[in-house]
């Protein structure tokens, strides 16, 4: 008798422990599905307030003009190409490039640093983009010495050959003493193509 009622008490606060673990499984599961909507939430809020962000910042075409326009495309079409391996088509002489505004007060001269994205082309297991930030009194030579760190196959200053795909320009060897911010197009940001000779 005396075991009976202590197999029955026993059951009892089995049972009750169970139960009382299932009282905690339940509530840590309304925990978790509160934190989840409220993580949702947020994020839904992110992603709304980045769409917003982004309407403040686009510019509308309608306000670029068609010389803007057509340099975009220009760029697109060369990033393309280079993707593909291909060289650019030559231009046509029958266009008339039109005339280059005048330099804005946001000019180069403010700017203290370049952030260079070189695309190494034709260079086998070589990483397909490389960015860069150096100061902008820092020289070509610089770049091209910051560069020995990468680890791109059979790379060395010596052979090291860079290129601006638009405008399309070669810097020669006697620019590279030159500053970045002297040598256009590089100085607050750029992008050339790494050749190897």
């Amino acid at each position: 008798m005396i075991r009976r009622k202590r197999d029955q008490e026993s059951a009892a606060l089995i049972e009750e422990a169970k139960h009382k673990e299932q009282l905690r499984q339940i509530e840590k599961e309304k925990k978790l599905k509160r934190e989840e909507m409220e993580a949702k939430k947020r994020i839904k809020e992110q992603i709304e307030a980045d769409k917003r962000a982004r309407k403040e910042k686009v510019v509308p075409i309608t306000k670029l003009t068609l010389h803007q326009i057509d340099t975009i495309l220009h760029k697109a079409e060369q990033e393309r190409l280079a993707r593909l391996g291909q060289s650019a088509p030559a231009p046509t002489a029958a266009v008339a490039a039109p005339p280059r505004p005048m330099p804005s007060s946001t000019s180069t001269a403010n700017h203290t640093s370049a952030r260079i994205q070189i695309r190494p082309s034709g260079i086998p297991g070589a990483p397909p983009s490389i960015v860069k930030t150096l100061p902008a009194i820092a020289t070509m030579h610089d770049l091209a010495e910051s560069l020995l760190v990468d680890g791109i196959p059979g790379y060395s200053t010596e052979r090291a050959k860079f290129m601006q795909v638009y405008p399309r320009k070669e810097y020669v060897r006697s620019e590279w003493g030159k500053e970045l911010k002297d040598l256009g197009g590089l100085v607050p940001s750029g992008t050339v193509m790494l050749l190897l000779s």
